[in-house]
């Protein structure tokens, strides 16, 4: 013969699976850490080219366009920042999709 769990049982059961499922939220929060989307660049760095890109960007005009080949940073142009940016955040969006899958 088949025994149903009494509301008790039923609530205790309820608490654990909640309490398993904020401890497993809990340990995803930990080891999120703000990383920057191009290896070679701080947080702060990416954010501060993007910033001076929009900056050119709302500037433009046809008498003084936009130019891809213009230094962004000392070692990067807008074109190859716009590359390795949108690649990186690609690969981290990627790799957080294939860590959600094995949890």
């Amino acid at each position: 013969m088949q025994k149903f769990a009494t509301n008790e049982e039923k609530n205790e059961n309820e608490k654990q699976i909640k309490n398993q499922d904020f401890e497993n939220q809990e340990s995803i929060e930990k080891d999120k850490s703000m990383t920057s989307a191009i290896t070679d660049m701080t947080v702060a760095d990416v954010r501060k080219a993007l910033s001076s890109m929009r900056k050119e960007w709302n500037k433009h005009s046809c008498v003084q366009p936009f130019f891809p080949s213009q230094m962004i940073t000392p070692e990067m142009t807008v074109s190859e920042f716009a590359f390795k940016f949108v690649m990186g955040h690609h690969a981290k969006r990627h790799a957080k999709t294939i860590l959600k899958d094995d949890l």
